[in-house]
C-alpha cells in the first residue's frame, strides 16, 4: 500500500503480547543469540523480524532505535549472501538466482521500515521538529533503496517498479526539510564514513547513468565503490538556461523513471518539478586520473577484490557521463531464430568446422576437439612430423590427431559429449536488429555462460539464405521478470576465418597456437585486416607467427581496437619472412609475405 507522502509501506497492525519486541535490550539479547556460523537460518529470522515489524505499529523513535540496532547484523548477512550471486557467471543458478531475490528482499524491507518511520514522523505535527533523526530516517531510506536498485544492477535483473518514483520523492522531502546537506554516520562505507541525504542520491543517479547493464560482471560494484568519494563532484541545481547540455542531465521528480539526458527532451525539463545534474567536475576528475595514475588492467572481467577503475573503464564513464551517445541505426521489428555459440574458443571450433564441412561429417577428426588449454600446468605437445597441428586454415579430409596430454600418468582423451559441453551452439530469437546489432532473447534455457564484453558467433537462418557464421559481442545483457535473457549484440564482421596464432619473441617451436579469428577488412569505415585474439599475452608491438592457408606467415600487432578482458582485437603488419609446411625451395622461404597471402583467405569460406 501507499502510505500519506506516496511512499510504498505495508499496514499496519496493533501491537499485541505475541508481537516482536523491540525493546533495546530484548533486541540485542535477540542479536546476540542469532547462529551467525548458519548464515542462512540468521538471514531468514532477520528477514522474518523485518516482515513482523513492518507490519506493526510502534512508536517512530521506538522504530528507528531498532533498526539501528539491527544495521550490524543486516550488513553481515546482505555482505555474506552477495558472496553467493557476485563473481558467478551467468546465467545465474537457481541456488544464486534465489540469493540474489532474497538479497534484494531484504533491501527493500529494511527501507521500507524507515519509510514507516518517516511517515509517522510527518504525519504529526511538530512545532519542534527532530532535523537530526529526520535527516537520519532520510539517509537509510535513500541509502537502502539505492542497495535494492544495485543488487538489480548486479545480476542484471529488472529492479522493482516504484524504486525511482521513491528516491526522487526521499530527496525531494530532504530537500524541502532541509535536511538534504546534514551529514550521517554510516560506518559500513568504507571510505566515507560521514556522507547526506544529497550525496546518496547523487551516487545512484550517477551509477544509473553509467549503463550498468553494459557493464561487465563486477565493474558495477567498482564504480559504486568509487562514488563514494566521488557523486560530490556532481552538483544538482535548478533548471536553467544551459548552452551546451553535454554533461548536463534532467531528473523528473514527479516520475518513476531515472535520470536522462537533458539534450534528449529539452523542452519538458522547464517545470518546476525537474531537476539537473551536472557531471562536468566528475568528468574532468576522471580525465586526471587517467593522465596521472597508473593502470589497473586485468584480463578478466570479474575482478571484485580490487576496486580501483582501470583506464579502460574510466573511458566508458567519460563517454557515459559526457556526450550524448547517439544510435547509429533505426531498430526494426523481428522474431527470426538465430544460432549463438559463446566465446573465443567456441567461435573457433564452430567457424572452423563450418567451412571445413566437418560438423556434417563426423567420421572426420576435427583437430581442434580438444578444448585449448591456456593453465599454468606443464604442457606436453605430441606431433606428427610431416604436419603440426594448425595444417592448415581450412584443409581437406587429413585425418590429423591433436594430442594434449598434461604430464601426469593417466592419459585422458575428450569426449563427444564432453566437446558439446565446451562448445555448444544455442537457438536465441531475434527481438529487434538494427544495422549494426541485435536484440536477440533466449526461447529454449541458456546452457552457456554469459558475460557482457563477451565474443559471440552468429548465424542466422531463413530468408532461403545459407547464412554464414558472423561475429559479434555482447553489449549489454539483462533479465525479464520472467527471468528471459535478453543480450544485445554489436556485430563485429558478417564473416570470419579460423587461423592460429603464437609469440615468435622466444624461438620455441613447440610453442601451441592460440585460437584467433582473421577478420575482413572493412572498407566502409576504412579499417584494414584484423586479428581477435585471447585477451593476454599480445599487446601492441608484438611480434607473432600467424598460421593460415598451411603458411606461417610473421606479423606485428600494431595497434589495438579493443580488449574487454575476454579477447582482444587488433590490426597487424605483415613482416619480411612467411613459411609453409610443405618442402619449398630455398628462394621460395626467403620472398616477402603479400597481403593478398592474407586477403586470400575470404574467398575459402
Amino acid at each position: 500500500m501507499a502510505d500519506t507522502l506516496g511512499l510504498v509501506t505495508h499496514k499496519l497492525n496493533k501491537a499485541n503480547s505475541k508481537s516482536f519486541d523491540i525493546k533495546p535490550k530484548k533486541v540485542e539479547a535477540w542479536i546476540a543469540a542469532l547462529p551467525r556460523a548458519n548464515l542462512g537460518e540468521t538471514s531468514r529470522l532477520i528477514y522474518n523480524a523485518l516482515i513482523e515489524t513492518n507490519q506493526t505499529k510502534y512508536n517512530y523513535h521506538d522504530r528507528t532505535r531498532f533498526l539501528e540496532i539491527l544495521q550490524e547484523p543486516l550488513h553481515y548477512i546482505t555482505e555474506g549472501m552477495q558472496k553467493h550471486f557476485l563473481g558467478v557467471g551467468f546465467p545465474l543458478p537457481e541456488k544464486s538466482k534465489k540469493v540474489a531475490i532474497a538479497t534484494r528482499k531484504i533491501y527493500t524491507e529494511i527501507a521500507t521500515a524507515y519509510k514507516i518511520s518517516l511517515n509517522d514522523m510527518l504525519s504529526g505535527y511538530s512545532l519542534f521538529p527532530d532535523h537530526r533523526l529526520l535527516s537520519l530516517v532520510l539517509h537509510r531510506a535513500i541509502t537502502n533503496l539505492s542497495h535494492e536498485l544495485l543488487t538489480s544492477y548486479q545480476t542484471y535483473y529488472p529492479y522493482r517498479k516504484h524504486i525511482w518514483h521513491e528516491l526522487h520523492k526521499i530527496y525531494t522531502l530532504a530537500k524541502e526539510k532541509k535536511c538534504h546537506g546534514i551529514s550521517i554516520n554510516d560506518t559500513n562505507k568504507h571510505n566515507a564514513k560521514k556522507t547526506t541525504v544529497s550525496h546518496e542520491y547523487k551516487r545512484i543517479l550517477l551509477l544509473s547513468l553509467s549503463s550498468p547493464y553494459c557493464l561487465h560482471h563486477g565493474e558495477v560494484n567498482k564504480i559504486y565503490s568509487a562514488l563514494e568519494q566521488w557523486a560530490d563532484l556532481s552538483n544538482i541545481h535548478e533548471y536553467n538556461n544551459i548552452t551546451n547540455p553535454s554533461g548536463v542531465f534532467a531528473v523528473d521528480c514527479k516520475s518513476d523513471l531515472p535520470p536522462r539526458y537533458l539534450a534528449m527532451d529539452p523542452k519538458n525539463t522547464k517545470t518546476s518539478h525537474f531537476i539537473l545534474i551536472s557531471t562536468e567536475q566528475l568528468t574532468n576528475k576522471l580525465r586526471d586520473e587517467i593522465q596521472h595514475s597508473k593502470d589497473i588492467t586485468t584480463t578478466v572481467g570479474i575482478d571484485l577484490q580490487r576496486p580501483a577503475l582501470s583506464h579502460s573503464l574510466q573511458r566508458k564513464l567519460l563517454s557515459y557521463w559526457g556526450q550524448i551517445p547517439k544510435r547509429a541505426f533505426p531498430r526494426s521489428t523481428k522474431g527470426e531464430n538465430i544460432s549463438i555459440t559463446m566465446g573465443l574458443n567456441s567461435a573457433h571450433k564452430i567457424i572452423f568446422d563450418s567451412a571445413t564441412g566437418k560438423r556434417a561429417n563426423k567420421e572426420c577428426k576435427n583437430q581442434f576437439d580438444e578444448p585449448a588449454q591456456f593453465e599454468s600446468n606443464s604442457v606436453k605437445q605430441e606431433f606428427e612430423t610431416k604436419q603440426d597441428v594448425w595444417n592448415l586454415v581450412y584443409p581437406a579430409s587429413d585425418k590429423i590427431n591433436n594430442i594434449i596430454e598434461f604430464e601426469s600418468s593417466t592419459k585422458t582423451t575428450i569426449s563427444d559429449e564432453e566437446l558439446e559441453k565446451h562448445y555448444r551452439t544455442e537457438n536465441w530469437q531475434i527481438v529487434n536488429e538494427s544495422a549494426g546489432g541485435y536484440c536477440i532473447r533466449c526461447v529454449s534455457g541458456c546452457n552457456n555462460k554469459v558475460q557482457v564484453g563477451e565474443l559471440i558467433g552468429i548465424r542466422r537462418s531463413g530468408d532461403g539464405h545459407t547464412w554464414k557464421w558472423g561475429v559479434g559481442t555482447v553489449r549489454w545483457m539483462r533479465f525479464a521478470d520472467n527471468h528471459e535473457m535478453q543480450l544485445g549484440i554489436q556485430m563485429i564482421t558478417p564473416d570470419a576465418a579460423a587461423v592460429g596464432l603464437k609469440s615468435i619473441a622466444n624461438d620455441n617451436k613447440n610453442e601451441p597456437y592460440h585460437r584467433t579469428l582473421m577478420l575482413p577488412k572493412l572498407q566502409m569505415i576504412n579499417q584494414p585486416a584484423t586479428l581477435i585474439t585471447p585477451p593476454a599475452p599480445y599487446r601492441v608491438g608484438s611480434k607473432v607467427e600467424l598460421k593460415i592457408l598451411g603458411k606461417r606467415i610473421n606479423v606485428e600487432l600494431t595497434k589495438l581496437l579493443t580488449n574487454t578482458g575476454l579477447y582482444a582485437q587488433f590490426q597487424f603488419n605483415t613482416l619480411n619472412k612467411q613459411y609453409s609446411n610443405e618442402p619449398k625451395s630455398e628462394a621460395s622461404l626467403t620472398d616477402s609475405a603479400s597481403d593478398s597471402d592474407i586477403h586470400s583467405v575470404w574467398s575459402s569460406i
